[in-house]
């Protein structure tokens, strides 16, 4: 059983909760302006809020010591020491947003039961791309998201 946190003075935030599969990425902004993810397998829905709690308090716990550790480590260990495991994935700052956008182009394509062949055929871009970019591991310029954003029937918006 989880560890339930409670702290009043909350200065970290979740940015977003998403399950696909048996994936839940969870997304936070330290007090500092950090932002990073944790992403766990087989989270059950109910305890996501506890997850939720000991993420921030132990993402504002980081702060209030003189730490030699990256945030997105440290955070990952304690959640491990307090019984919520090791993430499956983990990225910083310079991966949100990467990870961000192939996350939710293979969220959108997964509602509209299509493969990723077919979206990459769509979009005229190799199905080799087409995965780099929904794992995060390829940034596609602004054509190339404008033609995702087609082939999917959704409009770009910052």
């Amino acid at each position: 059983m989880q560890q339930v946190f409670k702290n009043i003075n909350m200065k970290a935030k979740i940015i977003s909760v998403t399950t696909i599969h048996r994936r839940t990425r969870f997304s936070i902004e330290a007090q500092d302006g950090q932002r990073f993810f944790l992403e766990f397998l087989d989270v059950p829905k109910e305890w996501i809020p506890n997850y939720i709690e000991a993420l921030i308090a132990i993402t504002d716990e980081y702060f209030t010591k003189s730490m030699d550790i990256r945030l997105v480590d440290y955070v990952d260990r304690k959640m491990a020491c307090n019984n919520f495991g090791t993430a499956f994935s983990w990225g910083d700052q310079r991966d949100v947003e990467r990870d961000g956008f192939g996350y939710r182009i293979k969220e959108l394509r997964l509602q509209m039961n299509m493969d990723a062949k077919t979206l990459a055929a769509r979009a005229g871009v190799t199905p080799a791309n087409m995965c780099r970019i929904e794992q995060g591991s390829y940034s596609p310029g602004l054509n190339v998201l404008l033609k995702i954003a087609d082939a999917l029937n959704c409009k770009l918006d910052l």
